[in-house]
């Protein structure tokens, strides 16, 4: 039996939609890697920050599917970065307030360019990984556990490859130390179970992590 001119007119906007989406998603892709382009030394940063956080999710018990959509999000998380000037971003030294309000921007930015492809939650995932436990973080100045749960191991991932590796701005920190850092900021700049889980990942005898 055919399908009535309606059904065919819904299928159609359906069909339009998810090719839209495609096109979309693709696009964002594109500029996150660009986003990395912009520094030389940045590697594919978008690309081991979300296979980092999916894996922090999972030693906290994250099912299969919130992981995926976390990984989603945190190879976009910087996408809004594609809007700053490559002159600040590659600053090797301090920024000046009015530049460094423009870097903090890009949570938002990259936030709003991700709604119309991701759902809710990743969205504020991406917006909301620059805050802090503390309540000191941008852009909103949230606190604690009303920071979403996926932008607290976001940033926790985030911060971990930036300490890692070599920055326009300052040498890259071994795993030891690094882990100190992340340890040190526990319950002031980050998530404590999201850090614990983070240690326990990358640092447990490697026998445990393949039986």
């Amino acid at each position: 039996m055919s399908r009535r001119p309606a059904d065919r007119d819904l299928a159609e906007v359906l069909g339009d939609r998810i090719e839209r989406r495609g096109r979309a998603a693709i696009a964002l892709h594109a500029h996150a890697v660009a986003v990395d382009a912009k520094d030389p030394l940045h590697g594919a940063h978008h690309m081991r920050v979300a296979s980092l956080a999916a894996q922090i999710a999972g030693e906290l018990g994250w099912p299969w599917q919130r992981r995926a959509a976390l990984h989603e999000a945190a190879l976009v998380h910087d996408v809004g970065k594609i809007w700053i000037p490559d002159e600040i971003l590659q600053e090797p030294g301090p920024l000046l307030p009015a530049d460094y309000d423009r870097v903090k921007a890009h949570a938002t930015l990259s936030a709003s360019m991700v709604a119309a492809v991701l759902d809710a939650d990743q969205a504020s995932w991406i917006r909301s990984h620059h805050e802090r436990w503390d309540g000191q973080g941008y852009p909103d100045g949230l606190a604690g556990e009303d920071i979403p749960e996926g932008a607290r191991i976001l940033a926790v991932a985030d911060a971990w490859d930036a300490m890692t590796h070599t920055r326009l701005y300052c040498p890259r920190l071994d795993a030891a130390d690094a882990a100190d850092e992340c340890l040190a900021e526990r319950g002031r700049q980050f998530w404590p179970l999201a850090v614990e889980a983070l240690i326990t990942l990358l640092f447990r005898p490697e026998e445990s992590r393949t039986g």
